[in-house]
């Protein structure tokens, strides 16, 4: 199954176009194993090799190979927030990462193959593209997120609005805002809808990536306050939640978040979120 998702930033005056999000194959493992090492080395491509992160990039920009490195830290920030071995990832799936220079715009694309019944996931390819280094940052950051999701994830069906919006909440701030904004017009929330998309939803993607950041990043603030697993990060206790979905979304509210009955209370209160998210968001600048 492909998923490929399109959002439109506007940069000043001008206008580009970004591409993040995973795209996943279910069914066998395929027998191309050629991305997990660098394929023959063209003049123009130089690579990186650190950490089980295979990277490539063309050019001599002087970001690109800093970048490059990051990748493996950035890993292993994640692993310490998601209490996740990611380790064990890189070690069974090295990730094949390419830089590609772009314009103002910039953006990712990561392709898995999953093979449940055999337990494994690998990483076909992960690409970025970006003409600055802070732009290439964000869209690493994020699609490593799906990287991370992805692996600790692999028996349960990915919600979309989980893994996007838990991707969208590791870009820097400003980024956040963008996308978050865009869950203002309108402001009213469907949370049955958003719980039970199966695919990306048609129409106004920005408005779904909005919503779906505010509702991990209110998830992550009650999980942040909660006293009831002292010393466990917030992340971690996500992924959890998720985790647990398939016993059906009732079922794992009540387990993680028993402050609520049900979706309803948990919708109208997530309401209340958003209003006062969006008035902060569209106030004064």
């Amino acid at each position: 199954m492909e998923r490929k998702i399109k959002r439109g930033l506007i940069f000043g005056l001008a206008i580009g176009w970004v591409l993040i999000g995973s795209a996943a194959d279910h069914g066998k493992d395929s027998q191309n194993t050629s991305l997990t090492r660098p394929p023959p080395d063209p003049k123009s491509i130089r690579y990186s090799l650190t950490d089980g992160v295979i990277c490539s990039y063309q050019g001599t920009s002087q970001w690109q190979t800093p970048l490059c490195d990051s990748a493996a830290k950035l890993l292993k920030d994640y692993g310490l927030r998601f209490e996740v071995d990611v380790e064990a990832y890189i070690k069974e799936d090295p990730i094949p990462l390419r830089v590609k220079p772009s314009g103002s715009c910039y953006g990712g694309e990561t392709r898995f193959t999953i093979n449940r019944d055999k337990q494994t996931v690998r990483c076909r390819e992960m690409v970025l593209e970006a003409g600055t280094c802070e732009g290439a940052t964000g869209a690493l950051r994020h699609e490593l997120s799906h990287y991370v999701f992805t692996h600790y994830l692999i028996n349960t069906a990915l919600p979309h609005w989980a893994d996007e919006g838990l991707a969208i909440l590791q870009e820097d701030s400003r980024e956040i805002e963008r996308v978050e904004r865009a869950a203002c017009t309108p402001r009213e929330v469907d949370l049955n809808h958003l719980f039970n998309l199966v695919e990306y939803p048609e129409g106004d993607i920005f408005h779904f990536y909005g919503q779906s950041a505010l509702l991990v990043q209110y998830f992550l603030a009650i999980l942040g306050s909660d006293s009831r697993h002292p010393g466990m990060k917030p992340e971690a206790r996500f992924l959890r939640f998720i985790r647990d979905s398939p016993q059906g979304w009732e079922v794992a509210i009540k387990k993680h978040f028993p402050q609520f009955k049900n979706i309803a209370q948990l919708q109208s209160w997530f309401q209340t979120y958003v209003d006062r998210q969006c008035a902060r968001l569209q106030g004064p600048k």
